[in-house]
């Protein structure tokens, strides 16, 4: 997950500062480990993933296309109902590849 936006760095960071991993860093420095630490990478994806409570968009016994178009919604745009750009045309074109393996 690429973060993007003061607010969405400043509601991460609140949560990211109190675990072990955070502990007595700055925001800006947890803006550089999310580029060159796996672990923060993770686990800032996982803070965000939380706070925008983006598991009641994911199908819970398979995946499916209207699942992931809302995660996709939740994860680039902040929003499960907004279309990404030429969205449809990447879906078949990702399921073309799919079904040529």
């Amino acid at each position: 997950i690429q973060l993007t936006g003061k607010n969405n760095y400043t509601k991460v960071y609140e949560k990211w500062k109190h675990t072990e991993n955070g502990k007595g860093k700055t925001m800006k420095e947890m803006a550089t480990l999310i580029t060159t630490d796996v672990e923060t990478a993770m686990l800032v994806s996982f803070i965000y993933w939380q706070n925008n409570k983006i598991n009641q968009y994911v199908a819970k016994d398979t995946i499916t296309e209207d699942s992931c178009k809302k995660v996709g919604g939740m994860v680039n745009r902040g929003n499960a109902k907004l279309k990404a750009l030429d969205e449809d045309d990447r879906i078949n074109k990702t399921k073309e590849v799919f079904n040529a393996l």
